[in-house]
């Protein structure tokens, strides 16, 4: 849940950045930077952020942020502290896939012939973007968000849209999951 609060609104502010800078100098750093965090396994990104983040901090005297495991029974400041790099390390994989994901959609949606009329008609264009653009251009990724975002009772809804019907996901503690039509 909480690497999710992390990706989500990280993918989408680099996809909107890049989809209205497309080319430019942020648009193809970004692909970059997209491509190695996609390239590169989930523990390789881990140990480059313990290089990278807990040892330089560490070293100037920061000891909020840990490595290893600590259960929340033993206090929340030091069971966050030991899991914001899982955290971030989760959450770098999963934005930059959606960071292209809506960058795709936006830019499909800022060529359609309604946003050029806004344009003409003089609204700016802050105001096409998000008011216009990046409503209809997340509805497309909406669908891929949800199927991959937690939700707080243990339960995950997947909808499909093309055989419309839902479907809820019980993962137990037992570890069988049950599915019921609704």
């Amino acid at each position: 849940m909480r690497a999710w609060a992390g990706w989500c609104p990280a993918g989408l502010t680099v996809g909107i950045i890049s989809a209205t800078g497309a080319r430019s100098l942020f648009d193809r750093f970004s692909t970059f930077a997209v491509l190695i965090g996609l390239s590169m396994p989930v523990f390789v990104i881990g140990e480059l952020l313990i290089l990278v983040v807990f040892l330089p901090l560490n070293e100037h005297g920061f000891h909020w942020i840990q490595t290893g495991h600590r259960g929340p029974s033993q206090g929340l400041g030091a069971w966050f502290g030991h899991m914001i790099l899982p955290w971030i390390t989760l959450a770098a994989v999963q934005a930059a896939v959606y960071s292209r994901l809506f960058r795709g959609q936006l830019l499909d949606t800022l060529g359609e012939d309604y946003i050029r009329t806004a344009r003409a008609k003089g609204l700016s264009e802050r105001r096409v973007i998000f008011r216009q653009a990046a409503g209809e251009a997340a509805g497309g990724d909406s669908q891929a968000v949800s199927l991959s975002a937690p939700t707080g009772s243990g339960k995950t809804i997947m909808a499909t849209a093309a055989i419309e019907r839902l479907i809820v996901v019980d993962r137990s503690r037992s570890g069988q999951t049950t599915a019921k039509r609704r």
